[in-house]
């Protein structure tokens, strides 16, 4: 069996931090009320992406599924994805499939007519982490840190600390985002922009808390980092999609109210606005939803319908 390095276990770690316990069951109320919106936009049987799918607790990928007969789910953790689709029925990426669960009760192919028939299932499953920075790079930006952040009888050396992430910060700017070569012909993206920085963020934190270390300098460019990567995340978004785009973003904590804005969201919606200002989209409806994420946050999210 491998031995896995300290490094690569951090880097699970936060992987596993994305992953809300118990929210597929908390989450019932907005999920049907958010896929009830994307099936109502979508147009049947045509090809959808969903980007920053995670374990799908926030959108019904079986009723997605059954309207457009071709998904394909994008997101930095390959295994939250194929946990999902195993707790939606589906057993992998391409399985057979004769029925499969969601919120409106079992669907099976009986539905076509055919009871004893399996279904081809037309969902894929791919990584995608919209840094452009590779699970190696990370752990090496780890391995590093660490080294100097757990010395012997020593301090660490904070500049050396600050001058590590931002060498990664400036290779992030200067990497296009890539999600993938298909076009969809629907694209959605829900709740992603604010999760953007959330893994270099992550690992400076740990930081902090082992090496006792302090640079709001290193939180300050984390923060702008959304103003540059954001931009670059909604022209892939844009890239990708062939008509319609479905985005959903935090308005605000709506537990601290409407001054409780969220980093990465706050930039989504000024880039949004700015692109449908200059005709490049062409909104269709903007619409509300309370998102109760947790005991602590409740979220007021805001929805763009877009065309492209």
């Amino acid at each position: 069996m491998r031995k896995v390095s300290p490094a690569e276990k951090l880097y699970n770690s936060i992987l596993s931090s994305y992953n809300v316990p118990g929210a597929y069951e908390r989450w019932r109320d907005y999920r049907k009320s958010v896929t009830d919106r994307i099936i109502e936009f979508a147009e049947p049987g045509k090809s959808i992406a969903i980007v920053g799918a995670g374990e799908m607790n926030d959108i019904d990928i079986a009723r997605i599924y059954e309207h457009s007969g071709k998904v394909a789910l994008f997101d930095i953790d390959v295994d939250a994805m194929k946990r999902g689709l195993e707790n939606y029925g589906f057993e992998n990426e391409r399985p057979d499939a004769s029925e499969w669960k969601s919120d409106e009760g079992r669907k099976t192919s009986a539905s076509a007519g055919k009871q004893d028939e399996s279904r081809k299932c037309g969902i894929t499953v791919k990584k995608c982490d919209l840094f452009g920075i590779t699970k190696d790079e990370y752990t090496d930006l780890i391995n590093k840190c660490f080294a100097e952040a757990v010395k012997v009888n020593k301090k660490p050396d904070n500049l050396l600390l600050a001058k590590y992430m931002k060498e990664i910060i400036g290779i992030v700017n200067k990497r296009r985002v890539h999600i993938s070569d298909e076009k969809f012909d629907c694209t959605v993206a829900v709740g992603l922009h604010s999760q953007v920085v959330g893994f270099l963020a992550h690992i400076w934190e740990y930081l902090a808390i082992i090496g006792g270390i302090i640079d709001n300098n290193v939180f300050e460019s984390l923060i702008n980092l959304n103003n540059t990567q954001i931009p670059k995340i909604n022209d892939a978004l844009i890239g990708i999609t062939r008509e319609r785009l479905f985005v959903g973003y935090e308005m605000y904590n709506a537990s601290f109210g409407p001054e409780s804005t969220v980093q990465g969201a706050v930039q989504c919606n000024h880039d949004l606005n700015d692109r449908i200002k200059n005709s490049e989209l062409t909104l269709e409806i903007s619409f509300t939803e309370d998102w109760a994420f947790s005991d602590e946050k409740q979220y007021k999210m805001l929805f763009y319908e877009m065309k492209v």
